[in-house]
């Protein structure tokens, strides 16, 4: 049991540094509502009463970088906007789905046919579980609230910030924790690897298995992708993979409470429930028809293993355990960090601005300015609205090419954390395979997309080579379950060769007339 509430513990902190630069996105959003664009026009942006609500929530919860906790925040303030019900539903269940960064990975990676039909699914739902809930069980309409205007200029901008702390410490953190919670409970009941053969393509309960597991579950759009492309991989049901990306991103725990009390739980349990039998009959529905053919199914998957206890029962695990390997984390994903980072600020900036200061900060913000005979231009909230949202998805767009850099630093990256994992897997040290391995696993597939971003052509041979040195990861996985000292030897072994082949793909080694582009090694793969 001891295992189990580590493992516990480690996920709930894994999730929530997953989350953290998403959350604070959504609350940046937050403040952007109730400060630059202001509730009337919040209302006229989602569509107001009119029948284009729904879909027009829809398209821009696609465009804003936000996960299903980040969307809370949003929520809120459309629900203080008095933007309808069926909007507020619709946004709350396709803002999470995707976003610029994870389509593109999802393009790049997996068949596009497969994504767009997901995207597109997803407003059919979010339209279907709208207009059938306001049908039958209609969302009592509320007023805007009256919410003071702030001066033009720097007191504008600091109100946002203002806002967006605020509604960090007292609002939400709640329904946030609650989100959170829903995952790393989840893995409190899985043991370790349970979830390794429950996506199969032959199993007829694949698509309503994973639909009732995703239920409680928290999941970011970016880790959700990939975890797709790895099912897709791997020849799993593609209805299973449906049902845990509408369920398991698209809603949380948090959200629940949320609907739940503002909306009554009769009319929550209503949401939920009309969503997940829809998703359920659509996943079945594009089950066969979207199942990629050529692509044999391997019987397993370790794509859910993060939804699992992360722990092995063969190793012993203390508390001490659980926090170097979350600071490890960390240390590869710099941008985690960050997140969390920032987190912690927003959090202890929004304590302050709850204690006795914080009304004279409101007035003062809230004081009118006079620029009689200045230069200043006053710009309309329907201009500062639009460059805002602009902006943020013109920084997601950047956001992946920081995030997927060029071909040859990736590899750089690659070479540096399979060193580690090859040594570890002839020396048998199974706790630094079981760290190494999604590392490597995950700059692998930075790989295609980085390709994909800088509209360099992928041939056949480079996705055959990918395929290949996954393949090699995902044995020496399996070496590690078994505790199989030859076999973790051989495989990681292999790993320098296979590396070297992958690399050989992008950079050939007899074309020497274009050093500086992808399609020629740049160092000599001899060395390494």
């Amino acid at each position: 049991m001891q295992t189990q509430l580590l493992g516990m513990l480690y996920r709930f902190l894994e999730v929530s540094a997953n989350a953290a630069p998403t959350i604070l996105v959504g609350f940046l959003i937050a403040g952007i509502i109730k400060r630059l664009m202001g509730y009337e026009l919040t209302r006229a942006w989602f569509g107001g009463s009119s029948l284009r609500s729904i879909p027009q929530a829809w398209l821009i919860g696609m465009l804003l970088p936000v996960c299903s906790l980040g969307a809370l925040p949003v929520i809120r303030q459309m629900h203080k906007a008095g933007v309808p019900g069926g909007a507020i539903l619709a946004f709350a269940i396709s803002a999470p789905l995707f976003n610029p960064i994870s389509l593109l990975y999802g393009l790049s990676v997996g068949d596009p046919l497969v994504i767009l039909t997901f995207a597109t699914l997803s407003l059919l739902i979010v339209t279907a579980v709208g207009v059938m809930v306001e049908k039958l069980m209609p969302f009592p309409a509320r007023e805007a609230e009256n919410v003071p205007p702030v001066s033009y200029g720097l007191r504008r901008m600091a109100a946002v910030g203002v806002t967006a702390s605020r509604e960090a410490w007292s609002g939400l953190m709640g329904y946030v924790l609650l989100g959170l919670l829903g995952s790393a409970v989840l893995s409190l009941f899985l043991p370790y690897g349970f979830l390794q053969d429950k996506a199969e393509r032959s199993d007829v309960w694949a698509p309503l298995f994973m639909a009732v597991v995703s239920l409680p579950m928290y999941e970011t759009p970016m880790t959700m992708i990939i975890k797709l492309g790895d099912m897709f991989q791997h020849g799993n049901s593609v209805g299973a993979a449906f049902s845990l990306m509408i369920l398991g991103a698209g809603i949380n725990a948090g959200v629940y409470l949320w609907l739940w009390l503002h909306y009554g739980k009769l009319r929550t349990f209503a949401c939920v429930a009309v969503l997940f039998v829809i998703v359920v009959g659509l996943s079945y529905v594009v089950d066969t028809p979207l199942t990629q053919k050529g692509i044999e199914s391997h019987g397993h998957t370790h794509a859910f293993d993060v939804y699992c206890c992360p722990f092995s029962p063969y190793d012993p695990v203390n508390l001490m355990t659980v926090f170097q390997r979350f600071q490890a984390d960390l240390g590869q994903n710099l941008y985690k960090g960050a997140g969390l980072v920032g987190w912690t600020v927003l959090l202890l900036v929004g304590f302050w601005f709850s204690r006795s200061r914080y009304p004279r900060l409101e007035t003062w913000l809230e004081e009118k300015v006079d620029r009689t005979g200045t230069l200043d231009v006053e710009l309309s909230p329907v201009v500062l609205s639009g460059v805002s949202v602009v902006g943020l998805v013109a920084l997601s767009i950047y956001g992946c090419f920081l995030y997927y850099p060029p071909i040859d630093e990736v590899f750089e990256e690659l070479k540096q954390a399979q060193t580690p994992l090859a040594a570890a897997g002839v020396t048998q040290d199974w706790e630094g395979v079981e760290y190494w391995l999604p590392i490597v696993d995950d700059w692998s597939r930075r790989v295609q997309v980085s390709a994909y971003l800088r509209r360099i052509p992928q041939t056949p041979e480079h996705a055959e080579k990918a395929h290949e040195y996954r393949e090699l990861l995902d044995q020496l996985r399996h070496a590690v379950e078994d505790r199989d000292v030859e076999e973790g030897r051989r495989h990681g072994l292999a790993l320098q060769a296979a590396y070297s082949e992958f690399k050989s793909a992008y950079f050939p080694k007899n074309d020497a007339a274009t050093q500086s582009s992808p399609s020629t090694n740049t160092e000599d793969d001899s060395k390494e």
